[in-house]
């Protein structure tokens, strides 16, 4: 028995056990990306019996056979493709299946090649297909559209494999063009080492594959994966603790408003009544209609200040509705504008606005609210701790091709350098009397919405917190750094 059989056997029983696992693990309900992970191995195993099969019995070494082979190894590789694709996209069938005829008929023509041209033609004609198929898939790995996906270890080994592959594929690819070119049939000593790093890097990816599907929860998924049952039951109780929390956080927020929420309250209240006086006191004496009209305008005008302000107080005060929907950015903007003037005016500071643009994001205009109230406190209790008499918030609002940017800046003496790093972590607070959730409620929503909060100090103004959340239509995450 030659290397590459005992390579291929060693590789094809992995493959089976991992085959196995996959399958009995998701009790025959895999997903998408299960689907065609499972499919990938099959193909895989179909094509490693070829290998076997023409190296044991040379007679069988036929056009046909190897065209087979070519198909089911190529085809493997775009199924891992579509699997990690897969993972939090919707792929549609019929685009798998188009992609694999594809396929078919490109191996037809490395077989053709074979043929008319040049026996060992096919080892780099299938070589370059493999090499741009791993390149794809770790481009696929390092741009997933979950944030929690981004981060996981797994995911990160399986994109080191496509790498390792990608350069075993351009090894193949050079070995053509310098003579000596690399075929699964009784290969000299040194390419046994390709086909050893091969078949332990496709393993390997095995291995990760499933330990990923155990360690990572898709929040879209419409049921739980079955390899991590008791993970997904933990970040659901944790979902509940974390709805609870940014809850709270919001009474929080608001109710350091409270005071000069009660004088906003008021001066709409006190202009109705002395206009309605007035109007009163005009048509008794039924001397100037007109004017009554105009001073009754000017009443009804006070009294839709005095109900929006009373619905946004109901909206941020009662249930938080959690579903996502397109939004204004800079009308969100202004709500909290107008709840959070008045506190501004009554500590002296001053607002700048800077909205360059009206950009529409997909999101729950509460939870925003909440984010940029939770911003607006920290700053005013920061320029609270310099006596400098230059007092003031900059807010501004910009339109990249992909990106909404909210940019506030303050006045104050910025963020401690040493706590800087962490001011996003639960329980870090510059406050005495704070609790250190704030920050990171407002990094957990924003991280919802898709999006990224950084902070950083300036020597112009004090503490800048910059959002970045993708336009609408745009699904692709920002990483936080």
């Amino acid at each position: 028995m030659n290397s590459i059989v005992t390579l291929a056997s060693l590789f094809g029983l992995m493959t089976l056990l991992s085959a196995s696992v996959l399958y009995f693990s998701f009790k025959g309900k895999m997903d998408g990306s299960g689907k065609y992970f499972l499919a990938a191995e099959l193909l895989m195993l179909f094509a490693l019996s070829q290998v076997i099969t023409t190296n044991l019995a040379p007679a069988t070494r036929q056009p046909i056979v190897f065209l087979l082979g070519t198909i089911l190894i190529t085809a493997s590789d775009i199924s891992v493709l579509f699997s990690i694709f897969s993972l939090t996209r919707t792929v549609k069938f019929r685009t798998y299946i188009f992609t694999v005829l594809m396929v078919v008929i490109y191996c037809m023509l490395i077989e053709y090649a074979r043929i008319k041209i040049d026996s060992n033609l096919p080892a780099l004609l299938t070589a370059i297909p493999s090499a741009l198929i791993a390149l794809v898939t770790y481009m696929v790995c390092t741009k997933p559209l979950d944030h929690e996906l981004k981060s996981n270890i797994f995911l990160k080994w399986i994109t080191y494999t496509e790498v390792i592959l990608l350069l075993l594929a351009l090894t193949r690819i050079a070995s053509y063009f310098y003579g000596a070119p690399i075929l699964p049939r009784n290969p000299p000593a040194p390419a046994i080492l390709i086909y050893v790093l091969f078949t332990a890097t496709c393993i390997f990816r095995y291995i990760s594959y499933q330990s990923l599907r155990i360690s990572w929860i898709n929040a879209d998924a419409d049921r739980i994966n079955p390899l991590n049952q008791n993970l997904a039951k933990a970040i659901q109780e944790k979902n509940k603790l974390l709805e609870g929390l940014i809850s709270s956080n919001r009474k929080i927020g608001i109710s350091a408003l409270a005071s000069s929420l009660a004088h906003q309250l008021s001066q709409p209240i006190t202009g109705l009544s002395f206009q309605i006086h007035t109007a009163k006191y005009d048509l008794l004496k039924l001397q100037e209609a007109q004017n009554s009209v105009r001073i009754l305008d000017k009443a009804s005008l006070e009294l839709e200040k005095l109900t929006d302000l009373v619905n946004g107080l109901r909206r941020l005060f009662g249930r938080q509705e959690t579903e996502f929907e397109k939004i204004n950015v800079v009308d969100t903007c202004n709500k909290v504008i107008e709840l959070i003037k008045p506190t501004l005016e009554a500590n002296g500071i001053s607002l700048a606005t800077n909205f360059e643009s009206r950009p529409i994001i997909i999101g729950n205009m509460i939870q925003l609210q909440q984010v940029l109230i939770n911003i607006f406190n920290n700053a005013i209790y920061s320029i609270g701790t310099t006596k400098h008499e230059y007092k003031k918030i900059v807010i501004e609002v910009s339109e990249g091709s992909k990106l909404a940017s909210i940019s506030i800046g303050d006045s104050g003496p910025g963020i401690d350098p040493n706590i800087l790093p962490d001011i996003f972590e639960l329980y870090k607070t510059t406050k005495k009397e704070g609790l250190g959730v704030g920050l990171w409620l407002s990094k957990t929503i924003i991280e919802r919405h898709k999006g990224c909060i950084k902070v950083a100090n300036d020597k112009n103004l004090g503490a800048i917190f910059n959002i970045e959340i993708p336009l609408a239509g745009h699904d692709e995450i920002q990483g936080n750094k």
